[in-house]
């Protein structure tokens, strides 16, 4: 799609290649008349073998962050992600993103991944 004024960069809405986000991303993608890509960087993070367990099962685990390592915790649960991961996985798509001249770009993930989004240092 071109410009949403006519001229300029094009529109592209890229979006985590999970179910609901990119539902969401189409829906909006066809709204704008713009281009959908999917990223696995943009997904949300892993809680590892907690995923898809009730929450009274990881809150029966969960061992709190130290004050001097919250970047790089990863807890008690194994294949978890920490902070750091996400922070780094997310920060390279968006750097990418930002990097790519030819295009607005509309991001679309989920909720702690959307901190890096809008916290990503272009040059970093």
């Amino acid at each position: 799609m071109s410009s949403p004024r006519g001229d300029g960069p094009g529109l592209r809405v890229t979006t985590s290649d999970l179910a609901r986000a990119a539902e969401i991303a189409r829906i909006l993608a066809d709204a704008l008349g713009a281009g959908v890509r999917a990223d696995a960087r943009l997904w949300e993070i892993s809680f590892g073998e907690a995923e898809g367990r009730p929450n009274a099962w990881l809150s029966g685990r969960q061992i709190p962050a130290p004050d001097d390592d919250r970047l790089d915790h990863r807890g008690p649960v194994p294949g978890a992600e920490t902070r750091r991961e996400v922070a780094t996985r997310v920060g390279a798509c968006v750097r990418g993103l930002m990097a790519d001249r030819d295009h607005y770009h509309v991001v679309i993930t989920h909720g702690y991944a959307q901190t890096f989004v809008v916290t990503t240092d272009p040059v970093a």
